[in-house]
C-alpha cells in the first residue's frame, strides 16, 4: 500500500534504514561472537588492546579492519568502548570505518536512506509553519476589510 502523505514516506524509509543497518551489522559481524569461545576470545581481545598504548588501539583495530579480521572487530564493536580502553568517539570512528570495509554499499545506502528521512522531516515542520502563518494572515484587519469590501461589492 503507498502511502503520499510526509508521515508515511518517513515511515517507509525508517524501514528501508532499518534494514540497511541490520546489514550492516551482520556484516561487520563474527559468526561465532557468542559461542563460548567466541565470548572468552573477545574478552582478550579487549584485554589486549586496552593494554596496548593510546595511541596504538585505534590504529590496531583499523589494520584488523583492513585485513578483515571480523574476530578482532566484532569483540571490540560489540562491547562498551571503556573495555577496550576507546573514547565513544573513537568507537563511532572504527565502527564507520569497519561498515565502509564490510558493507560499503549498504553503508553508504544506509546513511543516504537518513539524510532523506532528515530533509523529508525538517520540509514537513518547515510546511507546517508556513501553513500557520499563512492561516493567521487570513485573520489580519487588512484581509477582514477586503473580505468586507468584497461582501459589499456582490451584494451591490
Amino acid at each position: 500500500m503507498r502511502r503520499g502523505h510526509a508521515a508515511g514516506r518517513v515511515k517507509e524509509l525508517q524501514s528501508y534504514a532499518d534494514s540497511l543497518e541490520k546489514a550492516v551489522a551482520e556484516a561487520v559481524d563474527d559468526p561465532t561472537r557468542r559461542t563460548s569461545e567466541g565470548l572468552a576470545l573477545a574478552g582478550e581481545i579487549r584485554t589486549h588492546l586496552k593494554g596496548l598504548a593510546k595511541g596504538e588501539r585505534v590504529t590496531f583495530v583499523k589494520r584488523a579492519i583492513d585485513e578483515g579480521d571480523r574476530r578482532t572487530v566484532a569483540a571490540v564493536l560489540h562491547a562498551p568502548p571503556y573495555l577496550s580502553g576507546l573514547t565513544d568517539r573513537q568507537l563511532g570512528t572504527l565502527r564507520d570505518f569497519a561498515a565502509n570495509a564490510f558493507a560499503p554499499t549498504e553503508h553508504a545506502q544506509a546513511r543516504a536512506t537518513r539524510a532523506a528521512i532528515d530533509r523529508v522531516t525538517s520540509g514537513g515542520s518547515r510546511l507546517v509553519t508556513r501553513y500557520g502563518q499563512a492561516l493567521k494572515l487570513k485573520d489580519t484587519p487588512a484581509a477582514r476589510a477586503n473580505a468586507g469590501l468584497n461582501d459589499l461589492k456582490q451584494t451591490a
